[in-house]
């Protein structure tokens, strides 16, 4: 299981200082949300061209934007290992997967809770992985839900064994088991790691478990 930690979660004034508690770990997830798909806003793509520019880390990124589209091509000469956009936010989502493609990253699709895994069917053969969202912003402080083990269950049930599904939204230490156990193989966490004494000793754990 690997377990990549939201910088999203950490704390905004002192991101170099963040990332320094996680030296040594190679892999760090990028949420940029918009203000309009999400009610939150995060990074802007000059933030996160600098974060990627000018660290050692392997980024992955996950736009939970409106126009995912506009926002890759804002993104075009960044390397990050995985990208993934909403399928909701997408119309045409072989747009945005052949980008990310030509960006020289892996391609995925993210889901919410109401959005059905299948509905992607036709998009398969061109992915890398689906991101299944175990949390939403529900004014209840956004824990995971674990009624989205039986939605990963389901869709590890019809997606290719090629395709990984990943994680993310509220895990802890307790939920890792349960989703190693689904065919999980990432999960992002954030205040499970920053909110931790030594963000770096609780990865290490994290990924043993």
């Amino acid at each position: 299981m690997k377990v990549y930690p939201s910088i999203a979660s950490a704390n905004p004034l002192n991101i170099s200082g963040e990332l320094e508690k996680i030296r040594g770990h190679p892999h760090v997830h990028v949420d940029i949300e918009d203000g309009h798909f999400l009610p939150n806003i995060t990074f802007g793509q000059k933030t996160v061209r600098q974060l990627v520019q000018q660290t050692d880390f392997e980024f992955d990124l996950h736009l939970l934007t409106d126009q995912p589209y506009l926002f890759l091509q804002t993104l075009s000469g960044c390397h990050f290992s995985h990208i993934c956009f909403h399928g909701e936010a997408s119309a045409y989502p072989l747009r945005e997967i052949n980008l990310i493609k030509k960006m020289g990253a892996k391609a995925g699709i993210a889901v919410n809770f109401k959005t059905q895994v299948r509905g992607f069917r036709p998009f398969f053969p061109s992915l890398d992985y689906i991101l299944i969202m175990t949390a939403e912003p529900d004014e209840a402080g956004e824990n995971f839900c674990p009624a989205m083990i039986e939605k990963i269950q389901e869709a590890r049930a019809i997606l290719p064994k090629n395709i990984e599904i990943w994680a993310d939204g509220g895990i802890q230490a307790e939920n890792i088991r349960s989703l190693s156990e689904t065919g999980v193989t990432a999960v992002v966490m954030g205040r499970a790691v920053w909110n931790s004494a030594d963000p770096l000793q609780s990865l290490k754990e994290y990924e043993k478990l």
